[in-house]
């Protein structure tokens, strides 16, 4: 019983592999494109529109940052 659950276990983790993957495919570029973001010069834009998309762009970030780390516990236990 306790090797059947070993495998379970191996198996769930090895499923929760590319989730974790493609999270960590999401939080990089949500990084990488928020500090593009924050070192363009905006001047000219609409205030409203840039404020708007940077927020979103926050959102996507820590979202993928809380989707990491709730894996990465789920992987742990």
């Amino acid at each position: 019983m306790a090797v059947e659950g070993l495998t379970a276990r191996a198996a769930s983790r090895a499923m929760l592999d590319p989730l974790r993957l493609a999270v960590g495919e999401v939080d990089a570029i949500a990084a990488v494109t928020l500090r593009w973001f924050d070192d363009e010069d905006w001047s000219g834009a609409d205030p409203a529109l840039v404020e708007r998309a940077g927020f979103m762009l926050g959102v996507i970030a820590r979202s993928a940052a809380f989707a990491a780390s709730k894996i990465d516990v789920t992987r742990s236990s």
